[in-house]
Parts: structure tokens; C-alpha cells; sequence
């Protein structure tokens, strides 16, 4: 193993990581659950400030009554990731992902 693999996959797994985190945020925010357990608070610090940042540039329809920032912030960190994909396999090996 290469240490560009180990960074292709490292960063992959990053990615996916952040958008399982986002899935569960959005799922955690329609369940009763105290919003001051341990896991709320970690899930919760690991996506507000990225789902602020988006909130910023949306429009105010599109925040409520239904709120779409974690769809945008999960289609944002798949679009990153291959983006990263595509440039890091075209440097490492000129070859494409797609």
C-alpha cells in the first residue's frame, strides 16, 4: 500500500463518515431524544457549524417549515468527495473515476 492509497481511502472514509453523521442528525432531530445526551451533543457539534455556514447562503423558503440543510450539506460533502476522487486518481494514476 502506497501512502496515496492510504490518503485516497482516508479521506473517503472521512467523507462518508461526515455524511452517516449527517444522516443521523437528521434523523435525531424527528425522535424524542433529550438533546443533552452525550450523543446528540457530539453529533450535533461535529454538524451545526457546517449546517450554519449553509444556512447562510439558502434562501429563507427553503429553511422551514421543513429544513433542507442537511439534504444540501449531504449532497455537498458527496460532491466534494468526488471531486477529490476524480483529481487525486487523475494525479496519482491518470485515470478516471467515472
Amino acid at each position: 500500500m502506497t501512502i496515496g492509497s492510504i490518503l485516497y481511502d482516508a479521506v473517503n472514509l472521512a467523507c462518508r463518515l461526515y455524511q452517516f453523521l449527517i444522516i443521523v442528525g437528521a434523523i435525531m432531530t424527528w425522535l424524542p431524544i433529550d438533546p443533552y445526551s452525550r450523543v446528540v451533543t457530539f453529533v450535533n457539534d461535529l454538524t451545526d457549524p457546517f449546517f450554519r455556514l449553509i444556512e447562510r447562503f439558502m434562501p429563507a423558503f427553503l429553511l422551514s417549515p421543513l429544513n433542507f440543510t442537511p439534504m444540501v450539506a449531504y449532497v455537498l460533502v458527496a460532491l466534494v468527495r468526488l471531486a477529490f476522487n476524480q483529481v487525486f486518481l487523475h494525479l496519482l494514476y491518470g485515470v478516471s473515476a467515472l
